[in-house]
């Protein structure tokens, strides 16, 4: 601590406090540590135990032969400025020894070549040639080639564009394609797997009635169409069939007399969509019989 003031003498270690003025002996059970102690006191060495300025005052006091009783720390003192010159002209040699070997690679580029070719050489250098001829050739992997537009894609763009009906009827002459072929490209486009049929309806009522409902061969294709979607393409929606195929009809994109031209019919007959429309059909001759009656009761009436 710093109030504490080591003395030593031949066989003991004394410690005075500044604080309190006690001037005490010091039990050091280590005999070992203690005997180093007295061999070295620790006043003698500047900067250890108690060594601040009222240490110095205390020390630079003339004794009765007109002598300084620093004169020890002095000397000691002086030795340890030598040192510390002596250790900055070491630190400036290592300097610039460090210099020279920084000058000593100039010019040389340390780096290694990453590359898959580089790895693949060093590899080889390190393998007898024995064992070369053993490994697989490495195949070279070629860039994925960009996916091509289809047409399907061709057509999604131009239903997203402003006036898409003209538009596609560019696009349907200019690659000279059948109204039945058409109606193929507008249903997969309009009509992708997992999207929602009713809406998808009401943003292309338009153009289903351009290119699908002004032919009886377009709209048995469109149904036909619908059928495969339903029953295969998009199952999940099976139960809803007689509601698709009545949207159809409510919005007048396919006539009634068509659909029961494509229901009779056997062309790619899907038993299960069938059975979930039949409902739908059976409501319609229902209909269509009760629509024929007042037409016969108002003739009679009219007579």
């Amino acid at each position: 601590m710093p109030e504490i003031v080591i003395n030593t003498d031949s066989k003991t270690v004394r410690g005075q406090c500044r604080a309190c003025g006690a001037n005490e002996v010091l039990h050091i059970s280590n005999e070992k540590f203690k005997r180093y102690v007295i061999n070295h006191p620790p006043t003698a060495l500047k900067g250890n135990f108690g060594s601040n300025k009222a240490d110095s005052k205390a020390d630079n006091k003339v004794d009765a032969n007109g002598t300084k009783k620093k004169e020890k720390s002095s000397s000691s003192s002086g030795s340890a400025k030598k040192e510390k010159k002596e250790k900055k002209k070491s630190d400036a040699k290592d300097d610039d020894s460090d210099e020279d070997d920084d000058d000593d690679n100039d010019g040389v580029v340390w780096f290694s070549d990453t590359s898959a070719e580089a790895a693949r050489k060093r590899r080889e250098a390190m393998i007898p040639d024995s064992l070369l001829q053993n490994l697989p050739v490495e195949k070279e992997v070629s860039p994925a080639t960009p996916k091509k537009e289809t047409d399907v894609d061709k057509v999604k763009n131009v239903l997203k564009s402003e006036k898409p009906i003209e538009k596609l009827k560019e696009f349907k002459t200019a690659n000279n394609v059948a109204d039945e072929a058409f109606v193929g490209l507008l249903f997969e486009a309009m009509f992708p797997s997992g999207s929602d049929v009713f809406s998808a309806v009401d943003s292309h009522s338009a153009v289903i009635k351009e290119f699908v409902t002004s032919q009886a061969a377009t709209q048995l294709a469109l149904l036909r169409r619908l059928e495969n979607f339903c029953a295969k393409v998009n199952p999940s929606i099976l139960e809803k069939s007689s509601f698709i195929v009545k949207k159809f009809y409510d919005d007048e994109l396919v006539d009634e007399d068509n659909i029961h031209k494509w229901f009779e019919s056997k062309d790619g007959a899907m038993e299960q969509f069938r059975t979930k429309v039949a409902p739908f059909l059976a409501w319609l001759k229902e209909a269509e019989e009760e629509s024929g009656e007042e037409d016969e009761d108002d003739e009679d009436s009219d007579n």
